[in-house]
């Protein structure tokens, strides 16, 4: 039986599903390719519930089984990130990182008022992410040095991917 639901409830209240969820392999992520991936993950847990970064969750029935970090670009003010996507293993091929995806692209309207812009990144040699973000309507922006962007990749070349973003028709 198919039961999911998506939340993307403000602060803690889900805090200990994106927790776990965070320690997950990610997806097209090569475990070791970022070794600062714990100490990030504490610190965006505790912006989650201080409401500087959001998280939309997947629950599969009871299960949490996807998350999707996002928050507003500190330096422009227009732009949204996304900043982490993981997919429990026995919940992939069912299409819940694309539809977690499309969720934060209008919610990112809602939670954050004059986001024209949302972008994702990724190391140039991550072909899964790209190809995923391109079949999901994503460009690549550009590609930049570590010393280029706000995004850091242990120093190798960052594709900065992009999608204008349309507000949620009113009723």
């Amino acid at each position: 039986m198919l039961d999911f639901r998506f939340t993307n409830t403000p602060g803690g209240r889900n805090q200990d599903a994106i927790a776990e969820l965070l320690i997950q392999p990610r997806l097209w992520i090569p475990s070791g390719d970022y070794p600062a991936h714990i100490d990030w993950r504490e610190k965006a847990l505790a912006q989650i519930v201080d409401e500087k970064k959001r998280a939309m969750i997947a629950y599969w029935g009871n299960e949490a089984v996807g998350g999707i970090v996002y928050q507003r670009d500190p330096a422009d003010p227009t732009r949204v990130e996304v900043r982490n996507l993981s997919i429990e293993r026995h919940a992939r091929g069912r299409h819940v990182a694309s539809f977690l995806l499309r969720q934060v692209e209008v919610e990112a309207c809602v939670d954050f008022p004059g986001a024209t812009t949302i972008v994702t990144d990724t190391k140039h040699t991550n072909t899964g992410l790209i190809l995923f973000a391109s079949e999901n309507g994503y460009y690549v922006e550009t590609v930049a040095k570590l010393d280029d962007s706000n995004f850091a990749h242990n120093g190798v070349p960052d594709v900065i991917l992009a999608k204008d973003l349309n507000p949620p028709a009113s009723f």
